[in-house]
């Protein structure tokens, strides 16, 4: 599998092959390596490797969450020595010949074969590294293909195995490249985490082949995406830092910690406690290096690690932020009975009252809808739920989801509540068992094509009951009577467009969820023909939810749509949508970046076009005037200051500002109405191969022919106007329409 981008276009050093530097320790390992070598390829969107033992080493650093993180990494076990790297390209021919990644690929296999092959020329066996074998074999290096079938045998005829770390067929094959790498042989293995754990479906920590076999000897490849850290590429220049190692970044972290110690550099505690709470997610779970020493410091220093509401853990705070970490890993591998009530919960997302009755409730799951399924109960932090499918329906990817709030903040600077609270498990047999120490709403989700047909008995047990409300089905009789008063601490009110997650407290007053559900259904239906959708296009609700902190933004898209705890009453009221402060701008524009089309969306259109929606929205569902959806920005001294700044000023669609952008789809609008518009956005549906634009030229050339076709005038000046990159064959395209020009341009003379 590739998980390739374009890589940086760096000239490649010149390459020799000749003796390596002496190695005797760590640091030897890594100038060995790095010699020669100032700056690496990056290679699509690599992973962090994590240094959880002495001996393992960093390489290269990559920006990650603000801070670095390995992107390579060196170690020993037994008698021979391995190099892990955070993505498969740098198996890949184009990688190796940008900047020095050849270099380091040569160095990383004659020090990883030195223990076999002490002069420099390692026999290479290369499983699924074609492009390496190629390439290195051109530079004087015997090469022995190990791909196909029964290829562990053919392994003793080399002194280094070159794979993509992927690729190991089982248990077994594991075993033996251990074997053969304690006896002295080396390794180089490449792998991209991420595209592993979302290709498999299976778990980083316990299930990637590399981290089996390196985990040991302190190399584990992690969750997430490295950024370059210097033109585009790596900057390797110089010895790794030490704080990038586990070891010596928690040495940091005690050191500051003790009694009387000096103050530390907020730099240095904020990369070591990175550093180690990377590691301590990633690690293991069996390790012997460095858990004993963090389970350690969870007993003496435990305590600490509780962000709460109003208590947030912050950069300063890096041993507690570590042991948070400590904890959370620790507590996924505790099994479902061993799961206790987490006391960070009572502050998010908060407690079950005492003597709330614990229910069965069986429910008949859609399978042809996808993703999570609400089910109206809630597991109370740390009592495990007892979910029961038919036998037919296990291991068909179903599975099992406690807590709404899935946003992670392991990588933010800091936490009001702990950083990872949502708990998901598979559904791989009859009966499912799944605690969450916080707690949380249940949902069934579905997930891939393998769900057996039609509806899906699924029985769950020692559950909560929650207030649910769906538009359509539940009695507003019904919903005063009893269903608002039940005891969860957490809500959801649900129509077919979509389905708002809110505290419990913000309904237990709310009188009339029919009226404001078909208010919210109106605009995802509203947003959904905007955007050129059919009722079958709408294949599941879109979701919102709030939470007490967020992984981004004051509010962003996705699946759910994720807001902060201070829009709930807002959502919670049709009156206050539509009559208070922005009119609920915001969430239509989240709920537009989810119908928003990358083909109709040049560079710095991602936050223009996406305002359509909400201009759609507060103009054909609230009523509002055009001018008025956005009163500051759209009114007519207010378009033509912005419109003479603009002329006035070096900037294009590339670099405007959001409102300036979106003004020329606002005078579009006022000129030929929504219906044009919503024509235009149509003609892109079920646009294939080379139909489909594949750079902001063709981008802009497609909207302007389009539009200009669909409303009978020529456009072409007006996008000239506007400074659109387009083409001379797109201007000659509709030249023989009538000319037009918006009237905000009148008196406006262009530099």
């Amino acid at each position: 599998m590739s998980f390739l981008r374009p890589c940086a276009s760096l000239a490649p050093a010149a390459i020799i092959l000749g003796a390596l530097p002496v190695s005797a320790g760590p640091a030897d390992d890594a100038r060995a390596i790095l010699d020669g070598v100032a700056s690496v390829a990056v290679a699509g969107s690599p992973g962090p490797v994590c240094c959880t033992a002495p001996e393992a080493v960093p390489l290269v650093a990559g920006a990650h969450d603000r801070q670095l993180a390995p992107v390579a990494g060196a170690t020993r076990l037994g008698k021979g020595r391995a190099v892990l790297l955070g993505h498969n390209g740098y198996l890949g021919r184009k990688v190796l010949e940008t900047a020095d990644t050849g270099r380091l690929m040569l160095n990383a296999i004659r020090w990883a074969g030195a223990g076999r092959a002490p002069g420099g020329k390692p026999r290479v066996g290369c499983r699924h590294a074609g492009e390496l074998a190629g390439w290195i074999a051109g530079r004087g290096l015997e090469t022995i293909d190990l791909d196909g079938g029964d290829w562990v045998p053919r392994l003793g005829g080399c002194d280094v195995l070159a794979i993509e770390a992927g690729a190991f067929g089982g248990p077994g094959e594991v075993a033996a490249v251990k074997a053969f790498l304690e006896g002295g042989g080396g390794i180089v293995a490449a792998t991209c985490p991420w595209g592993w754990a979302q290709v498999t479906r299976k778990d980083l920590r316990t299930e990637l082949p590399a981290n089996l076999l390196l985990g040991p000897a302190g190399l584990v490849a992690a969750d997430g995406y490295l950024g370059a850290t210097a033109g585009g590429a790596f900057r390797a220049v110089g010895p790794p830092d030490p704080l990038l190692g586990a070891h010596a970044a928690l040495d940091a972290l005690e050191a500051a910690a003790r009694p009387g110690a000096a103050p530390s550099a907020p730099e240095t505690l904020a990369q070591a406690a990175h550093t180690v709470t990377l590691a301590a997610r990633a690690v293991l779970p069996d390790d012997t290096r460095l858990l004993p020493r963090l389970r350690a410091l969870a007993r003496d220093h435990g305590e600490k690690a509780l962000p709460m509401p109003g208590r947030p853990l912050r950069l300063a705070d890096g041993l507690a932020r570590v042991l948070v970490a400590v904890q959370d890993a620790a507590m996924r591998d505790l099994p479902p009975d061993k799961i206790a009530a987490h006391p960070a919960a009572k502050g998010f997302p908060g407690e079950v009252p005492a003597g709330a009755p614990r229910v069965t409730r069986t429910l008949a799951i859609d399978t042809t809808r996808p993703d999570w399924h609400s089910t109206g109960l809630y597991a109370a932090p740390g009592e495990a739920v007892e979910v029961a499918i038919p036998a037919n329906a296990a291991g068909k990817g179903l599975g099992l989801r406690i807590g709404a709030h899935t946003d992670g903040l392991w990588h933010l600077d800091r936490w009001e509540r702990w950083p990872s609270i949502s708990w998901h498990a598979p559904l791989d047999a009859p009966v499912t068992r799944l605690a969450n120490p916080f707690g949380g709403l249940i949902y069934i989700t579905v997930l891939g094509r393998n769900a057996p047909p039609g509806p899906v008995p699924v029985t769950i047990a020692k559950a909560v009951e929650a207030p649910w409300f769906v538009l359509g089905e539940t009695a507003e009789a019904d919903w005063k009577a009893s269903i608002r008063a039940r005891p969860a601490p957490w809500a959801e009110l649900a129509c077919g467009g979509i389905i708002l997650t809110v505290p419990a407290k913000a309904v237990r007053e709310l009188d009339t969820p029919r009226d404001l559900m078909a208010f919210w259904d109106r605009v995802v239906k509203a947003e959904d023909d905007l955007a050129g959708w059919t009722a079958e296009d709408r294949r599941r609700p879109e979701r919102m939810v709030c939470d007490q902190q967020i992984s981004a933004g004051y509010m962003h898209s996705g699946y759910p749509i994720m807001t902060f705890l201070d829009v709930v009453e807002t959502n919670v009221s049709a009156a206050k949508l539509t009559t208070a402060g922005e009119k609920g701008w915001g969430q239509w524009h989240e709920l537009g970046h989810n119908h928003q089309d990358a083909m109709w969306t040049p560079s710095g259109g991602g936050e223009v076009t996406v305002n359509l929606f909400s201009l759609y929205v507060l103009n054909t569902v609230h009523g509002l005037p055009l001018e008025e959806t956005r009163p500051g920005e759209l009114r007519k001294d207010r378009r033509v200051k912005k419109l003479k700044a603009y002329l006035a000023s070096d900037r294009t669609p590339a670099t405007w500002d959001p409102f300036t952008g979106l003004l020329l789809y606002y005078q579009l609008i006022d000129a030929f109405g929504w219906d044009a518009l919503k024509k235009v956005i149509a003609g892109y549906r079920g646009l294939t191969g080379p139909e489909r634009p594949r750079n902001d030229t063709e981008k802009w050339d497609q909207w302007m022919t389009r539009y200009a076709k669909t409303v009978g005038k020529n456009l072409g000046p007006f996008f000239q106007k506007w400074k659109a990159p387009v083409t001379r064959a797109a201007l000659d395209a509709i030249q023989d329409l009538p000319a037009w020009m918006h009237p905000d341009f009148d008196g406006i003379q262009a530099p």
